[in-house]
């Protein structure tokens, strides 16, 4: 006998947890109305209750600030990235002007440094 496990979505856990909590209907009622195994209310309610104490406590304050640490190091990322580039972009810009400064010396592109070198091409 293989049968699906059903699933419940996070709204309709978090009405079934809620009215658990307010106390107006007993778990058995809960049980009846929603067609729910009464374990499942329970646990479901132990987790409401312990996730509120998470709202107030510092857990979204610590989630905020590693996300803010995150965002700088990204930042940082991106300047290193962008000097970089900047620095790629005018490489052919010396290499050109180091290749006038060898032409001028009587030296061709190639064989100019190879020259400088002192190897043979």
């Amino acid at each position: 006998m293989t049968g699906k496990r059903k699933r419940y979505s996070a709204e309709f856990k978090a009405k079934v947890a809620l009215e658990a909590i307010r106390g107006e209907l007993t778990v058995s009622q809960l049980v009846a109305k929603h067609g729910v195994h009464q374990t499942l209310i329970n646990t479901w309610k132990k987790q409401t209750m312990e996730g509120l104490a998470g709202v107030f406590s510092g857990k979204a304050e610590a989630a905020e600030t590693s996300h803010q640490g995150e965002v700088e190091k990204l930042h940082a990322m991106i300047g290193q990235l962008v000097v970089e580039r900047d620095f790629l972009r005018k490489a052919p810009v010396q290499n050109r002007r180091i290749d006038r400064r060898l032409r001028g010396r009587g030296f061709s592109a190639g064989v100019g440094i190879c020259r400088l070198a002192h190897h043979d091409r």
